[in-house]
């Protein structure tokens, strides 16, 4: 399974050494046209797979679920649904299988909308980023880059209690001392905030 590939790369990292995917055994035309937009972003570093190791480590691939829905896409929120890797349906476990994403939006995209169709919510309250008034840290752009470092060195590949305990700490902390605002970059920083306790909260 993926997990446990990318847990093995991501050792043989931290051990210092490279990791790389060897495809010489294929023909370069095979791989080019199996793989063309690969290959053409290999070409751009001087990399020819039937020819080269291609060094690789592990990404953040998908994150699936979060939101509990029924089989229609609906949430325990009148007039909310959610489908795709969003929604927590019970279709998929943790290590969901390839393409299987691709059923997913397929399926329950058109049980969804046909379920939506038919709601006519009524107008709900608006939620207010949970954030300090007025003073605190207004580098949002910063705080994002340290959350993306904080989730993947706390909640990615490896994942330990004291670590998404940490994380947890921070990532509420981090939303109790922002700055108020009513930019984009505001309430996506406090979104991600909120977003990234959310996943330690759930993990633990």
């Amino acid at each position: 399974p993926r997990d446990v590939v990318s847990r093995a790369i991501h050792a043989q990292l931290q051990a210092g050494h490279q990791v790389f995917l060897d495809a010489r055994h294929l023909e370069a035309g095979f791989v080019e046209k199996r793989f063309p937009f690969i290959c053409g972003q290999l070409k751009e570093f001087g990399l020819r797979p039937a020819k080269d190791l291609l060094p690789v480590e592990p990404a953040a691939h998908f994150s699936v679920g979060g939101i509990r829905t029924d089989l229609d896409g609906r949430t325990d929120v009148k007039g909310v649904f959610a489908v795709g890797e969003a929604a927590c349906n019970g279709l998929h476990g943790a290590n969901r299988l390839a393409s299987n994403s691709l059923l997913d939006a397929i399926v329950f995209g058109c049980r969804t909308a046909k379920a939506a169709l038919g709601e006519k919510p009524k107008g709900l309250d608006r939620v207010e980023a949970k954030a300090a008034n007025g003073k605190g840290r207004s580098d949002y752009a910063e705080t994002a880059t340290q959350l993306k470092r904080a989730l993947w060195a706390k909640a990615g590949l490896v994942r330990h209690e004291q670590g998404l305990a940490e994380l947890r700490g921070w990532a509420e902390s981090a939303l109790e001392g922002l700055a108020q605002g009513d930019s984009h970059d505001f309430f996506a920083a406090a979104n991600t905030l909120q977003l990234a306790a959310l996943i330690a909260v759930t993990a633990l």
